[in-house]
């Protein structure tokens, strides 16, 4: 088959781990003898058009932002039409180049949604939908822009003039709809958070992202000594909605002379302010001792990097659809402590593949913190458990196999 691919991101250009999964579903399909061609957004200094591992990836994509406020407003009011155009005709260029036979659209926050709805017209009934995300349910990135605080305090009295005339603009315009056919989605808790939303795709199939257990093969995650204390690690965004404040606060409230064999190590970056505000947190609980923050990781880096501690903490306080680090510490014998929300809960069940929280309960983490560190049976059945969890049904070479036969049937 010939497959196109639409995503707002492609590797290396990436902002989570859906634009990941793209890259290593192409480069798998590519493998197996098909010929996949990717259109994407064009980050700064690539060229526009290029082979990767066997994938034709085309960078040419205008998105809606990427500059700051002043930036956007200027994009708004006098580039926006023509950087709309030219992505359209850029999409036309690249399905009459390609001559695919079917077309997949995954993520696409930040393109405009005339992109995917042109995509639907040129490739109609030959076009399906892989929902990683609630993308379909935000407003348009130029709207978010603008509703973002500003972050220097001269750009602030400008702002508080020319912001509310764009946005009472934006408000104002008709949505682009889409008609979503062929939806897939990645967790059950996606797919019901859409349909909550106003989507009409009940009836979606759901087709769970996987890892490549082999590359976690190798990580060893301690000997479970009750003397070796609890290593834990934070990986993902440094955002309000990741939660990470909870997990701080969590740790402030385990007893000074039970907690000091527990540490937490934090990778990540995001909001600036965010990460701030959590710094000061644990100066303020005296944690400076037991929390470090250690920057990002590269991702072929993550294997090593995991196989020194024993749980990952993701407090998410939103609905994440699905997480892909659980997958990959689970796949490192790491045990999750997550929170109970969002496809997180279809791969961790409590005590048997991991354990559970509710979402924001500082409280109810350090008790399962404390559990985990008291219990060393526990924790060897918990971490046994997850590796075989991720070996029989969240494998990448699992997911492929699913995406190719709903992709052929689409195709036909």
């Amino acid at each position: 088959m010939k497959i196109l691919f639409l995503s707002n991101y492609y590797p290396p250009h990436i902002l989570g781990g859906y634009e990941q999964w793209c890259c290593e579903v192409a480069e798998e399909l590519a493998s197996r003898g098909h010929e996949l061609f990717v259109l994407t957004s064009r980050p700064p200094y690539r060229p526009s058009q290029i082979e990767q591992n066997g994938v034709q990836v085309y960078r040419d994509l205008h998105l809606e932002v990427d500059s700051g406020v002043f930036g956007t407003a200027v994009k708004l009011l006098r580039d926006r039409n023509q950087l709309e155009e030219s992505n359209l005709e850029y999409v036309r260029k690249v399905v009459s180049d390609a001559k695919p036979d079917v077309a997949l659209v995954w993520g696409s926050w930040n393109i405009p949604r005339s992109v995917p709805a042109y995509l639907e017209e040129l490739m109609a009934g030959h076009l399906g939908y892989y929902f990683c995300d609630y993308w379909p349910a935000l407003p348009n990135a130029y709207l978010q822009q603008l509703k973002n605080p500003s972050r220097h305090r001269f750009s602030r009295i400008p702002k508080k003039i020319l912001v509310p005339l764009l946005i009472k603009g934006l408000e104002r315009e008709k949505p682009v709809q889409l008609g979503l056919e062929n939806p897939i989605c990645v967790s059950r808790a996606l797919r019901e958070r859409l349909v909550r939303f106003g989507f009409r795709i009940a009836n979606a199939q759901v087709i769970y992202v996987g890892t490549r257990p082999v590359d976690f093969a190798e990580a060893q995650t301690g000997t479970y000594q009750a003397s070796d204390g609890l290593k834990l690690v934070y990986v993902g965004r440094l955002t309000p909605d990741k939660g990470v404040h909870t997990a701080i606060q969590a740790l402030a409230q385990i007893p000074r002379n039970t907690a000091e064999t527990i540490i937490l190590d934090i990778f990540g970056k995001g909001d600036w302010s965010y990460e701030r505000k959590i710094r000061s947190l644990v100066r303020e609980y005296g944690l400076a001792n037991r929390i470090s923050f250690r920057g990002t990781i590269p991702r072929e880096k993550l294997p090593d990097v995991l196989s020194h501690y024993d749980a990952l903490v993701l407090p998410s306080e939103w609905e994440e659809p699905f997480a892909r680090i659980v997958l990959e510490a689970m796949a490192a014998g790491l045990i999750v402590i997550g929170s109970n929300i969002g496809g997180t809960t279809e791969v961790i069940m409590d005590g048997q593949t991991g354990l559970l929280f509710p979402a924001g309960d500082a409280n109810a983490l350090s008790g399962q913190i404390l559990r985990l560190r008291d219990d060393r049976h526990l924790r060897e059945k918990l971490s046994h458990a997850g590796r075989v969890l991720i070996a029989n049904r969240f494998t990448l070479g699992q997911m492929v196999d699913k995406l190719e036969g709903v992709l052929h049937k689409i195709a036909r």
